[in-house]
């Protein structure tokens, strides 16, 4: 039961990040060079990993991808390092986009599922609920 719900995240997580790549490489002006670069935490490593190989070789554009932790990447941000994908808290974004350091209408959300569970009522919580990556 728990793998299902592994596999089920896994699924949503790697669908939502195939369209992320696949918009971001439409629309970034560094993919139109041949790379994009993503600064993402270090939870997604696993998703992103295997979206990279997959976009790279049905794209033949190259992904750079920087894994860390959220203070590290925001602080780096913060100093003046670029990049076409941040993949960070909202309140991370928010804040680097207040600092100018993100673009202004350009933070996203994506679907994530929450794990099934029963509340007090004995009614099941919700399933799934938007949230910033």
């Amino acid at each position: 039961m728990v793998r299902g719900r592994i596999a089920h995240w896994t699924a949503l997580t790697a669908a939502s990040g195939s369209s992320l790549l696949l918009a971001l490489y439409a629309g970034a002006p560094a993919a139109l060079a041949g790379e994009l670069k993503v600064m993402s935490t270090v939870a997604l490593s696993a998703t992103l990993d295997d979206l990279k190989l997959k976009f790279e070789s049905a794209s033949g554009h190259k992904v750079t991808i920087v894994y860390s932790v959220i203070a590290d990447l925001k602080k780096r941000i913060q100093d003046g390092e670029k990049a076409d994908v941040m993949l960070l808290s909202r309140a991370a974004l928010d804040d680097l986009q207040t600092q100018g350091k993100v673009a202004s209408g350009s933070i996203g959300t994506s679907p994530v599922p929450r794990w099934r569970s029963r509340r007090a009522s004995g009614r099941p919580s919700p399933t799934s609920a938007r949230v910033t990556l």
